[in-house]
Order: structure tokens, then sequence, then C-alpha cells
């Protein structure tokens, strides 16, 4: 061994000194700081210390802090050593694939499937490797069984590939039908479900997500027995509740078919948006209705509906002029819409609370109370209750029908800057400096005070399955919390500047330009997706389906839960201040410190509307439930934007719109974009043709068979 140097040696007694405490937290720090050290003697003096380390559990702390910094210094004290951890699961299994220590998986059960797909998305090629060769070999049925369900239900690449080069099969009849199915096994899943009993089972008990998948599997593949699992038995569809993917068969089938005289009947039928591809599919065909005077209106139609389809989808939304509600004295700093997207309260710096009808321009009620400013409102999800935080320490729920208090709940240490209802409205988070309290809402009985690390809390929420509460702190940590019973699950390992829940996993933006993907409740990193973010502001759709996050003046768009990007909008020319997505994941409003506020149709990204040089800043973004009102503050004043639903008009069955004076207006709007000129002109035209043919079309016969269901023709 080469002698020391005086560096490397006062850094190793001083590692040795500080060690003598047996304390975990030293040697996590010492074995980070390794990771971070510039001077070389220093580190190896460090590292000498840390080779002779034996305290128990130690070992477990070496191999976190080379899970975190993939340091190539500990990575070879840990080779040399040839342990793995004992625990937890996921850095168990990850240092045992390190050192090649694998015989025990083969046997393990279920719960290690997760934690080895995590595993073979690994950077380290030898873990990935190793994870995917142990995925293979797997040899517990119920192990197999749960590859086979991430095949199903999460699309995971890792667990396809092991499933396939295995043979893993469900053994339930028709999971596994369904499994062959994705997996486009296809002379399996013929010889297993020849007349496509087993799908049809499945295709009537599965949710939105996995019929979707199916039918894009269908479309992709052109799997000829999809109609036949499409309905279990024969049954009528009404227009309007027919779905899109309903709407891609039934224009598959009829243009396979060459059922030109249907899909000419349906056509005329049809809500604009299908009408417009029914008729493309004619032209197309080279089709055109015997009669003269059929033949003439079709011809028009066809025109019109194609030229639509040529310029793309039409915008869903058209903003309106904006309104202004007066009544605070001083900057507003909190705005909440109520479930049904009928009551907006709003919170000012005045310390008054305040109701209003969004069609009224004074407050309903005006709430007293509050001794300081108020920073954070909340509604119940039923509506019945409205909680308000404040800076004077005071948390209190009001009954928003009447504005009567319901009930104060005191002991907070400071400003309650964070408020979260449970999504069964049973349970209320609350974060102030020292504590995020947890309240039985429905009587106001704190449940548990869970101790806020450093600093306190500034934003909460709970998952959409209201199993866990997530608390983010000033501190920039992010902790996770198993309700009701309080108990602390995980820290992410991450400077966490904005997050979200989307789904059952977490998304984080840091201020050093991250976004990631993190698994609920173990915390474990997932994905990092790429594009820089500025760790400002990020919202995901309420559907989980997108993400949005800031870059300085830029807003990026990512699928979810693929990661992958949609779009960048090059939103402003400052700084942005403000993002939000409506309920329905169909709008993002924008706002930024360039006195700017813009709305986006997400996700593709497209302009709808912009408010320029009306304001200082809007700050409190906030849609109500059918998102046909934007409202948000500025200073001490309320403004809502309201958003006329054009979507509706394009989405409803002809000779059922009702609204060919919403048309018309609209055509009279100066900002209208060419193309919702275009559809709405198309529109107007099929509803003036199906009121003047009525009789013709109601003659005809009042049913069209796709496959195992009918459409009726009944307007």
């Amino acid at each position: 061994m080469s002698q020391e140097s005086p560096s490397q040696q006062a850094a190793r007694l001083l590692a040795q000194e500080l060690l003598r405490s047996d304390a975990l937290e030293v040697l996590q720090a010492l074995a980070q700081a390794v990771a971070r050290l510039q001077d070389e003697a220093v580190r190896q003096g460090v590292l000498q210390a840390l080779e002779q380390v034996e305290m128990p559990g130690g070992v477990e702390q070496v191999w976190s802090a080379w899970q975190t910094t993939r340091s190539p210094h500990l990575e070879a004290i840990l080779l040399e050593w040839g342990q793995p951890a004992a625990y937890p699961l996921e850095l168990r299994l990850s240092s045992a694939l390190k050192l090649g220590q694998t015989d025990w998986i083969e046997q393990a059960g279920p719960q290690v499937v997760e934690s080895l797909l995590l595993a073979a998305g690994d950077p380290d090629p030898q873990i990935a490797g190793r994870a995917q060769a142990a995925l293979q070999s797997l040899t517990d049925q119920a192990a197999q069984e749960e590859v086979c369900r991430w095949v199903i239900e999460r699309d995971d690449p890792h667990a396809r590939q092991a499933a396939l080069q295995a043979g893993f099969a469900p053994r339930d009849p028709q999971r596994r039908a369904l499994f062959y199915l994705l997996t486009e096994q296809w002379p399996r899943y013929e010889a297993l479900d020849f007349d496509a009993s087993l799908l049809k089972a499945v295709y009537q008990a599965a949710d939105s997500a996995l019929r979707g998948k199916i039918a894009d599997l269908a479309r992709r593949s052109g799997w000829r027995g999809y109609v036949e699992a499409f309905a279990g038995s024969r049954s009528a569809r009404q227009l309007q509740a027919l779905s899109q993917m309903e709407w891609e068969v039934i224009l598959t089938v009829l243009s396979r078919h060459a059922r030109w005289d249907e899909a000419w009947r349906l056509a005329q039928a049809a809500p604009p948006l299908w009408s417009a591809r029914l008729l493309q599919s004619l032209q197309d065909a080279g089709w055109s209705p015997p009669q003269v005077a059929e033949s003439q209106a079709f011809a028009k139609m066809a025109r019109l509906g194609v030229a639509c389809l040529e310029q793309g989808l039409p915008l869903e939304r058209l903003p309106g002029p904006l309104r202004l509600l007066q009544g605070h004295t001083r900057p507003v700093m909190a705005l909440a819409f109520d479930p049904l997207g009928e009551q907006l309260a709003s919170g000012g710096a005045d310390r008054s609370l305040r109701l209003w009808q969004p069609d009224q321009e004074q407050a309903q009620h005006v709430l007293n109370g509050h001794t300081g400013p108020i920073v954070s409102l909340v509604f119940s999800p039923d509506g019945a209750l409205l909680a308000s935080g404040g800076a004077d320490r005071s948390l209190r729920l009001w009954q928003p029908a009447d504005g009567a208090p319901v009930q104060i709940l005191g002991g907070h240490a400071g400003e309650v800057s964070a408020l979260a209802f449970s999504p069964d409205g049973a349970l209320l988070a609350s974060g102030d400096p020292a504590a995020v309290r947890l309240w039985q809402a429905w009587d106001g009985y704190l449940l548990h005070a869970l101790p806020a690390p450093k600093w306190g809390a500034v934003s909460l929420a709970f998952s959409p399955d209201g199993a866990y509460l997530a608390s983010a702190h000033a501190d920039n940590d992010l902790n996770l919390w198993s309700v009701p019973d309080g108990e602390h699950l995980a820290v992410l390992k991450e400077r966490v500047a904005c997050w979200a829940f989307a789904g059952d996993r977490l998304v984080t933006g840091s201020s050093y330009g991250q976004a990631r993907l993190w698994q609920v409740p173990t915390a474990a990193a997932l994905q990092k997706l790429d594009g820089r973010v500025d760790g400002e502001l990020l919202v995901v759709s309420p559907d989980g389906r997108w993400l949005a996050a800031s870059d300085r003046q830029v807003i990026r768009l990512w699928e979810l839960p693929s990661g992958e990007p949609l779009a960048t909008l090059e939103a402003h020319s400052q700084r942005l201040t403000g993002l939000k997505a409506s309920p329905d994941g169909r709008l993002l409003a924008s706002a930024s410190q360039d006195g700017c506020l813009r709305l986006w149709q997400v996700p593709e990204g497209v302009l709808l509307g912009a408010l320029e040089g009306q304001m200082q800043e809007a700050r409190c973004l906030v849609f109500n439930l059918q998102a046909s009102l934007l409202a948000f503050a500025d200073q001490r004043n309320l403004h809502l934007w309201p958003l006329e639903n054009l979507g509706r008009l394009f989405r409803a069955p002809a000779g059922r719109l009702g609204v060919e004076a919403l048309a018309l207006q609209a055509l009279q709007s100066p900002d209208l974009a060419q193309r919702e000129r275009a559809w709405l002109e198309f529109t107007l035209e099929l509803h003036r043709w199906r009121g003047r043919f009525d009789i013709e079309v109601g003659a005809a016969p009042l049913r069209i068979e796709i496959g195992d269901f009918d459409i009726e023709l009944d307007g």
C-alpha cells in the first residue's frame, strides 16, 4: 500500500471517529459524500474508513448510497465485501443482481416481480441483464401469473419479453385468452378461443382502458374476431351512446364489406366528426346515391366534410369575452370551484371569504371570521363542506349552501398553507410549519399530527384511490404516508420542486432540470423523462393521460404512463407563473410574468385563445367541472373567462343538436380559425339536410347491423 498523504490520513481518521458513533445516518452521509468529493486524497481516506465498517445495517447503507450515486469507488468496496443488502426487497434484489447471487430469486413469489421489472430497466447492464434472465427463470406459478398481469394491465416491455421467452401464460382461461391476444400469439389464441366466447366475457367486464387497448390492437393487426367480441349478445346502440372505439369498428365493418347504402344513411344521422369520416369513405369508394337530389346533397356534404378532415379535428372550446367579479379589497390568494362547477369560492388578503354564482357579478355570500389572509381553499368531493386555511393559524369549515360556519379546527403552529380532501371526503389533510394534520372531515376529530421534516408542508394531495397522502415541504422533501393510519412510508430520494399524482404513480419536477416517474408507495424511481424542466410548475390531467411542466417560458407535454414526449409549446415571452388542467383533460391554461393568459387544447398543443395586456399577472387558475369557465385572479379582481363548448356541436347526432343558433353565433366571431369555421359550416349543412329530409331518412330501416350489435337511426 502506498504511503498516505497528510490529507488522506486526516480524512480517514476523521471518518473513523465519526463512525464510532455507530449511527447509520452518519455512515449514509459519508457514503454519499464519496461521490461528491473532489479531492482524491480525501476521498481515499473516507473510503479506507468505510472499508472497515462492521456496524449492523452498514451494508444496506452503503448499497443504498451506491444505488443513488452509482459511485465506482463504492462499487469496488461492495464487490469486495460480496454481501448483498438484506432489506428492503428492492435493495436486496438489486444488490444480489449486481453480485450475481440470483439463485434464490428463481423460487421467489409474486412479490419479487415488480422489483425485478424495475431492475430490468436499470442503467447498469449487469443488473438489467440478470434481472431479465431472472424473470424468465421464475418457477413459482404465482410469480409467473404476476409477470403476465404486468403484460395485460401495464403493457410492460420487460414483462412481455420475459413471458414470451419463457412461455408464461395465465391459468384462468379468460385471462389466458386475453394474454394470447395482447401478445399477438394468434395460433394459441385461436386454438383456445375459436368462437371468441372467452374474450366476450372479458370484454363485457373490462374497463374503458382495457377495451381501448383491445380495440387498438384489433385496428393495428386486423384481427377479424373483434366485432364478434364487441358485444356479448345482440343489442341496439343509440348514436349518442357510441364511443370512439365503437365508431372506429363501424367504419371498418361498413367499408370492408362495401355496405355503402347503410354508410350513407348513417352519415346523415351521425355526429359531424363521424359523418365526415363516413362521407370520405363513400367518396373514396366512388359511390353516390342514385337519386339526383340526394346525389347533389351528397356531393356538397362530402366536399365540406372531406375539407374539414384535411384541415384537422376541430377545436373544442371557443373563448368568449372576459367577465369581471369585484368585491375583494386586497389581493385574492386562493380560488376553488365546487365539485359541480356551480359555485366559486375566493379567499383574499382582506381576510374575507366570498362565494359567487358564476352568472352573477356580486358575491352571493361574504364569510368573515379569519383574522389573517386566507391562503388555501378546498371543497369536499360532495360539495357539502368548504375548508379555508389562513395565516391566522386557523382551519375553518363552512357550509357553502348558505355560508354558515361549521367548525374551527385549531392547534396549528402557523399559516395553514395546504389543504386536501380524500377522494371519498372522509378525511381532510392540512399543512402548517410544524406538521401535516389528518382530520375526520365529518366531525373535525384530529386523527394524526404527522411531523413535517425540517419545514412545513407547502402542498398536499391524496392518491386517486385514497390510500396514500403525499406532502411536499419547503426543504424540497416529498413524503408519502398511508391513510388513515398515518404511517410514514417513504421520502423520495430527489429534491422535489413540483409534483402530482398520476394514477398509481408520482410525477416530480426538480429545480435542476429533471422530471421523473416514481412508484407508489415505495418511492422507487421508475423513469426519467426526456426534456428539461425548471421545477416551477407541473400538472397531470385528471385522467392521468398527459403531463405538462414548465421550462421557463416553454411548456413541455408528455404522454402518461409511457413518458413519451408529446409536444413543446413556445408559450410565453417570460417565465411561466401558472398552469392548470381542465377536469375533462382537454384544456390547459398557462399564465406568465409577461401578463398573458393562454388557453391550449391538449394533448395536441393547439392554441385556442389568449388574453394579452388586460391584467398584471393571472394567478390561482381554476376551471369549473364542465370546463365552460376559467376563473383566475388579477390582484384584487376576479375574472371569469367563458369557454363555449363547441365539442358538443361536433359530437352530437345530427337532428338532435338544437344548436343552430349557437353555431351561427360562433360563425360571427372574428377570432374564429378557418378550421373551426369549416367544421361549423359542415355541421350546419348536415343539420339542415337532416331536418329537411327527416321523412326520407325515417323511412329507411331503423337499424344497421354491425356484428353483434345494431345501430338505431332514430336521430
